[in-house]
């Protein structure tokens, strides 16, 4: 007997040791389990919570995984349903603080380039000298002392320069 004949053989056992009863007797474990399962149900969070206790006593395994399925389904629900109404209460508030804001920021930028003061053309040309004329000061000091810290170090290693 292959490894698979003998799975399919013993999940039909299980199964005939479990629903061995008549079809009537299936429906009224059901419906006594669904009962039981009213009964034992209390809200957390909104979610309806069942004691695991009650239902095992009743219910078949496969019967027992298919409601947990369905009490985990809900509890995603639920909390999918809170996160989007918390975001939405969120956008709302955002939404108004950010056009605010927005526009707080537009004002302050203009009022800050009124204060700006913008140079003249002659003003712009003195300035551009002076930066032209400092570039080329300094680029002769660095030049000098590159020149000089050569100079003597061809004097301390002995070489010809």
């Amino acid at each position: 007997m292959s490894s698979k004949s003998k799975r399919k053989h013993a999940h039909k056992g299980y199964n005939r040791a479990n629903t061995g009863a008549s079809a009537e007797a299936i429906k009224e474990r059901q419906t006594v389990a669904a009962e039981a399962v009213e009964t034992a149900s209390t809200l957390v969070n909104g979610v309806p919570v069942t004691e695991p206790s009650i239902t095992e006593a009743i219910l078949t395994p496969k019967e027992f995984r298919k409601m947990e399925a369905q009490k985990v389904k809900q509890a995603k629900l639920a909390r999918k349903q809170e996160k989007e109404s918390a975001k939405k209460d969120k956008d709302k508030k955002g939404k108004d603080k950010n056009k605010k804001e927005k526009r707080n920021i537009f004002a302050e930028m203009g009022s800050e380039l009124k204060k700006v003061h913008w140079p003249t053309w002659n003003e712009a040309w003195k300035a551009t000298g002076i930066v032209l004329g400092v570039t080329v000061v300094f680029g002769l000091v660095v030049l000098g002392l590159d020149m000089f810290l050569g100079w003597l170090y061809g004097m301390l290693i002995g070489g010809n320069t």
